[in-house]
């Protein structure tokens, strides 16, 4: 992707200091063994004016560990766009029930992503993956090719940090980016730091332990609403924990990022304006080894 200004760096305490950079760049022929998740909760109470209010509530939970195998980057030249997974373990939970397998262990899993999430080709051992083993890679990992800044251009800094240092997001760049997506914010209302936490070994490697957070008080429109929706209130919070290894060379061992989106919307039916409340909470993590 084409890289952005880093957003400026508050001053940081004295002691010593360590460069920033979030993003490890991968190169066709990296493997890695893999392991991550994603829990998504959500609560919508749905009612039609006059009518009794409908409560719904799901959770989803998605499991893979198995190895990652890059085999060509995105025109960008850091982004994946075809990989190839090993699975040892790929499930799905639904609403706290048993695991249901997706994919047995050894199953190779193809996965080239496009611009539209329906035009990327995933395949299991050579055949059409079914949508279950779609939606969950989906989850896990966006099918879709990536667009817009890096986390390192919102999150980043160009200048080196000591602990205890918080400097701010470059939230302009991340209106954009939003807005490139189809979120609209009330100008003003997203905010978002850094801060590096401390310096810790993870299995022996040094890493920068990083907190990032990001906070849009008001949404004005989403284009995942259907026509004719209006947005009453809305709000998303982010919070992302990343470890970045000193050695910029090495892949991040760790990260997870927890977004929670609370909602009031308008919602037009055959029948009516529906009033929706969501309340949901997405969070995600992964481990390389």
């Amino acid at each position: 992707m084409t890289a952005a200004s880093s957003a400026p760096s508050a001053a940081a305490p004295t002691g010593k200091t360590y460069a920033i950079h979030f993003g490890h760049d991968r190169h066709p022929g990296d493997s890695v063994h893999l392991v991550a998740d994603d829990e998504n909760e959500e609560h919508t109470t749905a009612q039609l004016e006059g009518a009794t209010a409908k409560d719904t509530k799901k959770n989803v939970h998605v499991h893979f560990d198995g190895t990652d195998l890059v085999e060509a980057l995105q025109p960008d030249g850091h982004s994946v766009l075809r990989e190839a997974l090993t699975v040892g373990e790929l499930w799905e939970t639904k609403d706290g029930g048993p695991q249901d397998a997706l994919a047995r262990a050894g199953a190779r899993i193809e996965l080239t992503r496009a611009a539209k999430k329906a035009d990327a080709k995933v395949t299991v051992e050579g055949r059409a993956a079914s949508k279950m083993v779609r939606d969950a890679l989906d989850a896990l990992s966006s099918l879709k090719t990536h667009t817009g800044p890096s986390d390192n251009d919102i999150f980043g800094t160009t200048a080196p940090q000591a602990v205890g240092a918080e400097w701010p997001a470059n939230v302009a760049l991340a209106e954009a980016d939003l807005a490139a997506r189809g979120i609209v914010v009330a100008p003003g209302s997203l905010q978002g730091s850094s801060k590096l936490v401390s310096v810790s070994s993870d299995g022996g490697v040094d890493c920068l332990e990083i907190e990032s957070h990001v906070r849009v008080g008001s949404l004005r429109s989403l284009k995942d609403l259907p026509p004719g929706s209006t947005v009453e209130d809305a709000s998303i919070d982010v919070v992302f924990h990343t470890s970045l290894p000193v050695d910029a060379s090495r892949v991040e061992p760790r990260s997870d990022m927890r977004l929670t989106m609370k909602g009031t919307f308008e919602v037009p039916s055959p029948k009516g304006k529906v009033r929706v409340t969501l309340d949901s909470v997405d969070f995600k993590r992964t481990a390389v080894k």
